[in-house]
Formats: structure tokens, C-alpha cells, sequence
């Protein structure tokens, strides 16, 4: 631009000594335009809330695709599978890698096909908000290859952790049952064990008190599952 607009009228060469030109304020103003257009649009994306992003990862597992799963990961995020990855888990870097392989491990096990969509079934699921995290627990399987026990919990509308237990072949009551049989049950809501009320750091306390309670149930501990309840007010249903 070499043009110089000024509401005032005024001799060309004493222009710049007497008014200031807009031009450079009207290039300011359109960047601010800009950034508060940008904005804008940033704030008007909608976040997932933790339900939309369990549902959206559990689905995932469902069809047996590793992008889809990934999709709902946080940075943190971290899969352990007790007995079949390393001690640290698997992070999301390396998650669609990992899955990628755990087919073929599936697929040449008996279980569904690499290119199958009928990947994992769940069952039992439920869902309990803890102090801003979103913990669902449930069954799954696997058909033809195997069940087990899942918990995996959403913060800030992304999945954090999943981990996995998978019943022992002498136990393995649920792969070897026809989908029909195994209808998606709800059971009861009951206050933690836990008073969460205190924070997050209260909140992150129980959560991790729950990780080992329900671990101690996928691998059959009675000694540790009573470790983690408050013998005074625990109570354990079974729906059905």
C-alpha cells in the first residue's frame, strides 16, 4: 500500500509531520480480526466429555481398529494387558504398532480374522465418576481366542489407562458362551469406598485403590480384593 488516507486535509509533504498515517493501525486491527476470528472458532469446539471419549474407545475395540482407539487417547495415555505387554505398558506412540501385531497373535490363535470388524465384545459395563475421572470396568471377549476382566478411566475427554486381565484357559467361562446369553447388564450405584470429596489428589488415591481392587479380582485374590475395601461399609452385588 502506498496510498495514505487521513480525514483531514494537509499538504503533501508535511503529512507524515503533522498526522499519523492509519494504515499501519488498520493492518493491526485486521491481525486482531484474525486472531480473534481464530479464537473464536477454537472456543466454539465442542470438548468430548470422559463418557463420548469411553464410547468412542470402546467402540474402537469393538471393530478392532487401532486408529480408532487411538483417536481418544491422552499423550499419557498407557494400555497394560497383565501377561502380554512389558511391565510399563504400551503408550500411544507405539499403540497402533502393538495392536497391529496383537492381531495377527489373535487371528492365528483362533480368533477373529486381521480384517474382521466383530474384533471384542464387552459386557457388564459400568460407570463410575470419580472426582473428574470417568472409570468404566466390564468383561470382554474375544471370540475364539479368549475373556477377561477390563478397566480403563477418562479424564478431560481422553483415555488415560486401560488395563486388562484375561481369564486363565481352565476358567475361561465366557468366550466359550453364545453372544445371546451374555446381555449387557447394569448394575447399582453405590458411593466409593473411598471419600473422593477432598481433591484430586483424594480423587487420583482412589482411583489407584481401585486399579488394584479390580485387578485383584481378574486374577482371582481374595486376600488382596479384601485389602483395598472398607470392611465397615463394603458391599459387594452381583446383578442377577
Amino acid at each position: 500500500l502506498k496510498s495514505c488516507f487521513c480525514a483531514q486535509p494537509h499538504t503533501a509533504g508535511r503529512h507524515h509531520q503533522q498526522h499519523r498515517c492509519i494504515i499501519p493501525t488498520m493492518a493491526n486491527a485486521g491481525l486482531e480480526l484474525v486472531r480473534v476470528a481464530c479464537a473464536a472458532i477454537a472456543a466454539s469446539a465442542v470438548a468430548l466429555s470422559n463418557d463420548e471419549a469411553l464410547d468412542g474407545y470402546i467402540a474402537g475395540w469393538h471393530v478392532g481398529n487401532p486408529s480408532d482407539i487411538k483417536t481418544y487417547q491422552a499423550a499419557n495415555y498407557a494400555f497394560h494387558f497383565h501377561g502380554v505387554t512389558a511391565a510399563a505398558g504400551v503408550e500411544t506412540d507405539g499403540f497402533v504398532d502393538f495392536f497391529t501385531n496383537f492381531r495377527k497373535t489373535v487371528a492365528g490363535a483362533g480368533g477373529p480374522a486381521e480384517d474382521s470388524t466383530d474384533f471384542m465384545r464387552t459386557y457388564g459395563t459400568v460407570r463410575q465418576n470419580i472426582s473428574g475421572y470417568m472409570l468404566e470396568t466390564g468383561a470382554f471377549v474375544v471370540p475364539g481366542f479368549g475373556s477377561g476382566t477390563y478397566h480403563a478411566y477418562a479424564r478431560d475427554g481422553l483415555v488415560e489407562l486401560e488395563e486388562a486381565v484375561a481369564f486363565g484357559a481352565d476358567d475361561d467361562c465366557l468366550s466359550s458362551l453364545p453372544a445371546e446369553s451374555l446381555p449387557v447388564s447394569s448394575a447399582p450405584q453405590h458411593t466409593p469406598v473411598v471419600d473422593v470429596s477432598s481433591g484430586a489428589t483424594a480423587g487420583e488415591a482412589a482411583l489407584e485403590r481401585l486399579q488394584r481392587y479390580l485387578s485383584a479380582w481378574g486374577l482371582g485374590d481374595a486376600s488382596s480384593i479384601r485389602a483395598e475395601v472398607t470392611p465397615q461399609s463394603y458391599r459387594f452385588f452381583f446383578a442377577g
